[in-house]
C-alpha cells in the first residue's frame, strides 16, 4: 500500500499519513482528513438548524391563518344575525301591511261606522249593529292586534250625550265616529261624535199607553214569541238584557219540555203556564228543532258570548 507523505501546516513537521493517522504527531493539530469530517458535522449542524427555523415559521403561520379564520367566522355569524334580523323585521312589517280590515282600528285612531243604534233601558250599554257584517282589525287592552271577521255590531262604551239623550237615538240610523278597541272578544267604540236624526220626546199619552200596555202583559208570554217560526236578526234581540238573552235561548228547550238543572231556570218557567217539564236534561234531544230553532239557539248563543255569558244560579 502506497504511504502518504503529509506537511503539518501548523508547525511544519513531516509524517506518513495513512488511515488511522488524524493528529500531528509534533504538534497535535488535526490534519486534513479530520477537518473534511468537521466540516461535514458544521454541514448538518447547518442543516438542522434551517429546519427548526422552518418548522418555527410554519408554526407562526399556522396561528396567523387560525386568528384570521376565526376572525372571518366571528363576521360571518354576525352578519348571518344580522340579516336574519333584518329577515324577520322586513317579514312582518309585510305581514301587517297586508292586513286589509273594512275598519282598520290599529293604523287609524279614528274611524267612522254607519250602522243603527239601539239602545232601552233595559241595556247596559247602546248597541250600533252596522248596516253590512264588516271586517275590524283592532287592538285589544292588552296591546294584541285582532283581526276579526264579519262582525255585525259593536258596543258604544263612552259617547258624548246623556242616557237619556242615547235612548232616543233608539232605533235611529246613525253615522258614529270614533275610535275602537276589544276586550273578552267584545268591539268597543269610543264616540266622538254622532251624526242622525234622535226621535222626540214621548209625550205624557205616549208613555201612558206604554205603561198600560206593560201592565196588562201576560206573565205566560214569551221572551221571543217567533224563535221557533222565523230567523232572528239583531233587531229582534235589541234591547234585551244580557239575563233575558240567555232566558230567550232556553226557552227554545223548554217549549219541548226540557226539564233545568239551573234552580233559577226551573222557577222561571214554571211560571209559565205552557211549560211542561217532561223529559231530564241528559235525555234531551235538539232532534226536536226544527230549522229555525237551530239556526236561533246558535245565533243567542253567540250573542249571550258576546255580551259576557250570563251565571245562572245553581
Amino acid at each position: 500500500m502506497k504511504i502518504k507523505q503529509y506537511k503539518c501546516k501548523e508547525c511544519g513537521a513531516v509524517f506518513e499519513l495513512d488511515s488511522d493517522t488524524y493528529f500531528c504527531p509534533e504538534c497535535g493539530h488535526p490534519v486534513k482528513a479530520d477537518r473534511k469530517v468537521l466540516h461535514i458535522v458544521l454541514c448538518i449542524a447547518a442543516v438542522m438548524m434551517s429546519l427548526v427555523m422552518l418548522a418555527v415559521l410554519l408554526s407562526i403561520m399556522t396561528d396567523g391563518q387560525k386568528e384570521k379564520k376565526q376572525d372571518r367566522n366571528d363576521v360571518d355569524v354576525f352578519s348571518m344575525e344580522h340579516d336574519t334580523e333584518s329577515e324577520t323585521e322586513t317579514e312582518t312589517q309585510i305581514i301587517e301591511s297586508e292586513i286589509y280590515a273594512d275598519i282598520d282600528a290599529v293604523n287609524r285612531k279614528i274611524n267612522t261606522v254607519f250602522g243603527t243604534i239601539f239602545y232601552t233601558k233595559n241595556m247596559e250599554n247602546p248597541v250600533l249593529t252596522l248596516e253590512e257584517s264588516a271586517s275590524v282589525y283592532v287592538k285589544s287592552t292588552a296591546g294584541e292586534k285582532i283581526l276579526y271577521h264579519s262582525v255585525s255590531d259593536i258596543s258604544l262604551y263612552s259617547f258624548p250625550n246623556s242616557d237619556d239623550e242615547m235612548k232616543r237615538y233608539n232605533n235611529v240610523d246613525v253615522v258614529a265616529e270614533g275610535s275602537l278597541w276589544v276586550e273578552n272578544d267584545v268591539i268597543y267604540m269610543d264616540v266622538n261624535r254622532i251624526f242622525g236624526e234622535a226621535n222626540e220626546k214621548e209625550t205624557k199619552e205616549e208613555t201612558e199607553k206604554q205603561t198600560e200596555m206593560k201592565s196588562t202583559s201576560s206573565d205566560d208570554s214569551y221572551i221571543l214569541p217567533d224563535s221557533d217560526k222565523k230567523y232572528l236578526t239583531d233587531a229582534d234581540v235589541a234591547g234585551l238584557t244580557l239575563r233575558e238573552i240567555n232566558y230567550a235561548k232556553n226557552e227554545l228547550y223548554a217549549r219541548h219540555g226540557r226539564k233545568f238543572d239551573s234552580k233559577e231556570l226551573r222557577q222561571y218557567f214554571k211560571s209559565k203556564s205552557w211549560y211542561k217539564a217532561e223529559i231530564s236534561a241528559d235525555d234531551f234531544s235538539t232532534d226536536v228543532f226544527n230549522k229555525y230553532e237551530k239556526a236561533n239557539a246558535q245565533f243567542l248563543a253567540e250573542k249571550e258570548k258576546k255580551m259576557g255569558t250570563y251565571q245562572l244560579d245553581q
